[in-house]
């Protein structure tokens, strides 16, 4: 869903110079939308379970450097094939690194979490 969302957020942007009311329409709408994301993601963890929350056990924090790390790559990699092939290749570059990423951030994130549960028992 949030891979969906970056390609969304990139592909808004091929009616830029078209039609400017679109463009901030479409934009107001996905930042609605992720408004609606991160206060469901907080309900069903009780927390956001990202970087820049709290103190974190070592496990987690070298995640959480890792997710950084990840998101400048990410980024990266984004703007240099949206800049090369255009809007619809920025937001097919942007879905796939952002739906990959986040899964191997999850899967990172379960296994540093339960290193921490079996360290605390």
């Amino acid at each position: 869903m949030v891979g969906a969302w970056a390609a969304a957020f990139v592909g808004a942007f091929a009616w830029w110079r078209v039609n400017g009311p679109l463009f901030i329409g479409s934009l107001v709408v996905l930042t609605l939308l992720e408004g609606v994301f991160i206060g469901w993601l907080k309900r069903r963890h009780g927390a956001l379970p990202w970087p820049g929350y709290g103190r974190p056990p070592a496990e987690i924090a070298s995640v959480w450097r890792g997710y950084a790390a990840g998101l400048v790559m990410v980024a990266a990699a984004v703007g240099v094939s949206w800049w090369l092939g255009g809007v619809p290749v920025g937001a097919a570059v942007a879905f796939v690194t952002v739906t990959a990423g986040l899964a191997f951030y999850e899967w990172r994130y379960a296994q540093a979490a339960a290193r921490v549960r079996e360290r605390l028992r």
